[in-house]
């Protein structure tokens, strides 16, 4: 009996420090979220520019890699011909990485830059709204993957900002744009030119070279581009509007 008594209390015990030790982390996990929230603010709060190097910056890319040699929120690297690399450190750690690409003149130098793009580890489309604001148009389109995976694109069409979803949900009815929804990609374009890119963005979906999405052979671009609409609110619970990958 005595003996039986010791397991319990030995049981109880661990049990105890199981629970106390997950309650730590998750409450660490609370506060590295909330620390890479303000982090993440800081980031987009430049948009659309990275540390004044912006869409349509023409002064090359040697000054482009001065100005952000100073940045205390990223860093960049000559990579290729015509990129600079981004790298997002906080504390020490990677929690993101992009590019930043430039057009090249007759000689192959890197003149003007055409496009940002970068993604944050864990950012969501709260932390992107509490900062930028709400998108102006949206595109939301599922079916591929078993049915599981979504597509969305947030267009904020004055300032060339274009937020990326590229998501897999666990079941269809899951399939929803909330404030808790990850973000795959930020990208900043010029404005001006922004309705081409949103274009060519969308005609690398399709085709059989593309193997994420699978839509089906009669699916177009131009099937895809219609389903561009305003943006109703980000309380809306938006829903996807098409499902290209019927089989």
């Amino acid at each position: 009996m005595k003996s039986r008594k010791n397991c319990l209390f030995v049981s109880l015990a661990l049990a105890l420090i199981i629970s106390g030790g997950i309650i730590i982390l998750i409450q660490q996990r609370r506060q590295a979220a909330q620390v890479h929230a303000a982090y993440y603010a800081s980031v987009l709060a430049q948009a659309p520019c990275i540390e004044n190097v912006c869409p349509g910056f023409d002064e090359g890319r040697i000054l482009a890699l001065e100005s952000l040699a100073h940045s205390e929120l990223v860093q960049g690297k000559e990579q290729g011909t015509h990129l600079i690399g981004l790298l997002f450190i906080y504390s020490e750690e990677i929690v993101g990485s992009g590019g930043i690409d430039f057009t090249v003149d007759d000689q192959g130098t890197p003149t003007k830059v055409e496009n940002i793009a970068f993604s944050l580890n864990n950012l969501s489309l709260d932390s992107v709204f509490n900062v930028i604001g709400e998108p102006d148009q949206f595109l939301f389109v599922s079916g591929c993957g078993m049915g599981l995976r979504v597509y969305a694109e947030l267009y904020y069409l004055e300032h060339g900002i274009k937020v990326v979803i590229d998501d897999t949900t666990r079941r269809p009815d899951a399939q929803v744009l909330t404030r808790n929804t990850p973000v795959d990609a930020v990208v900043y374009l010029q404005p001006d030119d922004f309705q081409s890119q949103i274009i060519e963005s969308i005609q690398g979906l399709i085709g059989p070279y593309n193997v994420a999405y699978d839509f089906h052979p009669s699916v177009t671009a131009d099937d895809i581009l219609a389903q561009i609409r305003p943006w109703p609110g980000k309380e809306a619970k938006t829903t996807p509007s098409a499902n290209f990958c019927p089989r």
